[in-house]
């Protein structure tokens, strides 16, 4: 004897019909309002119907519902999202009883962003006429990067985003330029006073000596190695001591020469970061390295010789 197979069909708020089809070998039953044989003809083909989309629900994972009224129609589909490339579409719950989670309130798809999300790249950095400070990221379309400036909090233009992150997605196709020093890792650029002559103290990373150190920012273009307090630069940036850190060539796989200390050898020495992430043990130059790790360089000169366990 074969399980039941049961389908449950919301047709409105007052009327359900509850089709219960079971399988016992080679028969069947078939529970009908009428013995007239036309309407049980109507009703065996639409049983087998029945039978048919709960096979196909069964295996792959769909089930046929028709959800109104206990729900609203869908609404219209919303914009395609820029950044996403998704648009979106809801309804609502009518009868809050007879909420059912085969009948989902949201709904999404992927769609093609149209030609006025990339024309906002294209835009020239705008200012606006307000004074206010407000950090954010425009894209340069001479340089083809993200920049850093300052948005005086009313009208300017689109091409203005909250995070670095989000103006790469948008304007460089979600692609992060991996260079000498990785921009997604602020704290191993050199600090970028920019080109303009504002005047707004900031604080940067020092990797070289390993503190945050407060600068000076003209107010425009700069790079990421600008932080508002001093608090957010040493959260963001300080990683204890780096003298005592392995080296950490990270996952890119670029190939730039670096300084690095080596806490085994009591040694600056050269080597090859792949661009991307790693730790603070990375210096442009072996001067750097020595400023850095010379205390620790020192103290293992006072140090008294050990012959070590081996024979």
């Amino acid at each position: 004897q074969s399980t039941p197979l049961n389908s449950h069909f919301h047709l409105s708020d007052e009327k359900e019909i509850n089709i219960q089809l079971s399988f016992y070998h080679s028969q069947s039953y078939i529970n009908c309002l009428s013995a007239d044989t036309d309407t049980n003809m109507v009703a065996m083909l639409f049983h087998v119907a029945v039978i048919i989309t709960i096979l196909w629900g069964s295996a792959f994972g769909t089930t046929i519902y028709r959800c109104e009224p206990t729900v609203s129609k869908w609404s219209e589909w919303s914009a395609c999202n820029c950044l996403t490339g998704v648009r979106y579409r809801n309804r609502t719950l009518i009868d809050k009883s007879k909420y059912d989670p085969q009948c989902p309130l949201n709904e999404k798809e992927a769609c093609s962003p149209p030609a006025e999300c990339f024309q906002q790249c294209s835009l020239k950095f705008d200012i606006g006429p307000c004074r206010a400070y407000v950090k954010v990221w425009s894209f340069n379309a001479n340089t083809g990067s993200c920049e850093l400036n300052v948005y005086g909090g009313c009208q300017g233009n689109s091409n203005r985003f909250e995070t670095l992150e989000v103006c790469q997605k948008t304007c460089q196709g979600g692609v992060i330029i991996a260079s000498r020093a990785e921009v997604s890792d602020p704290c191993y650029l050199k600090f970028d006073g920019g080109r303009c002559l504002g005047y707004f103290k900031c604080w940067a990373y020092n990797a070289d000596i390993g503190v945050c150190e407060e600068v000076i920012w003209g107010g425009c273009e700069g790079n990421a190695n600008n932080f508002d307090t001093k608090e957010e630069c040493e959260g963001k940036c300080q990683q204890g001591d780096v003298c005592s850190m392995r080296f950490d060539a990270g996952p890119c796989k670029g190939c730039f020469p670096v300084w690095t200390y080596n806490p085994e050898k009591h040694t600056c020495e050269q080597a090859i970061y792949g661009g991307c992430y790693g730790n603070g043990n990375r210096f442009d130059s072996e001067e750097s390295c020595l400023n850095r790790c010379h205390s620790v360089i020192e103290d293992t000169c006072n140090l008294q010789f050990e012959i070590g366990p081996c024979k």
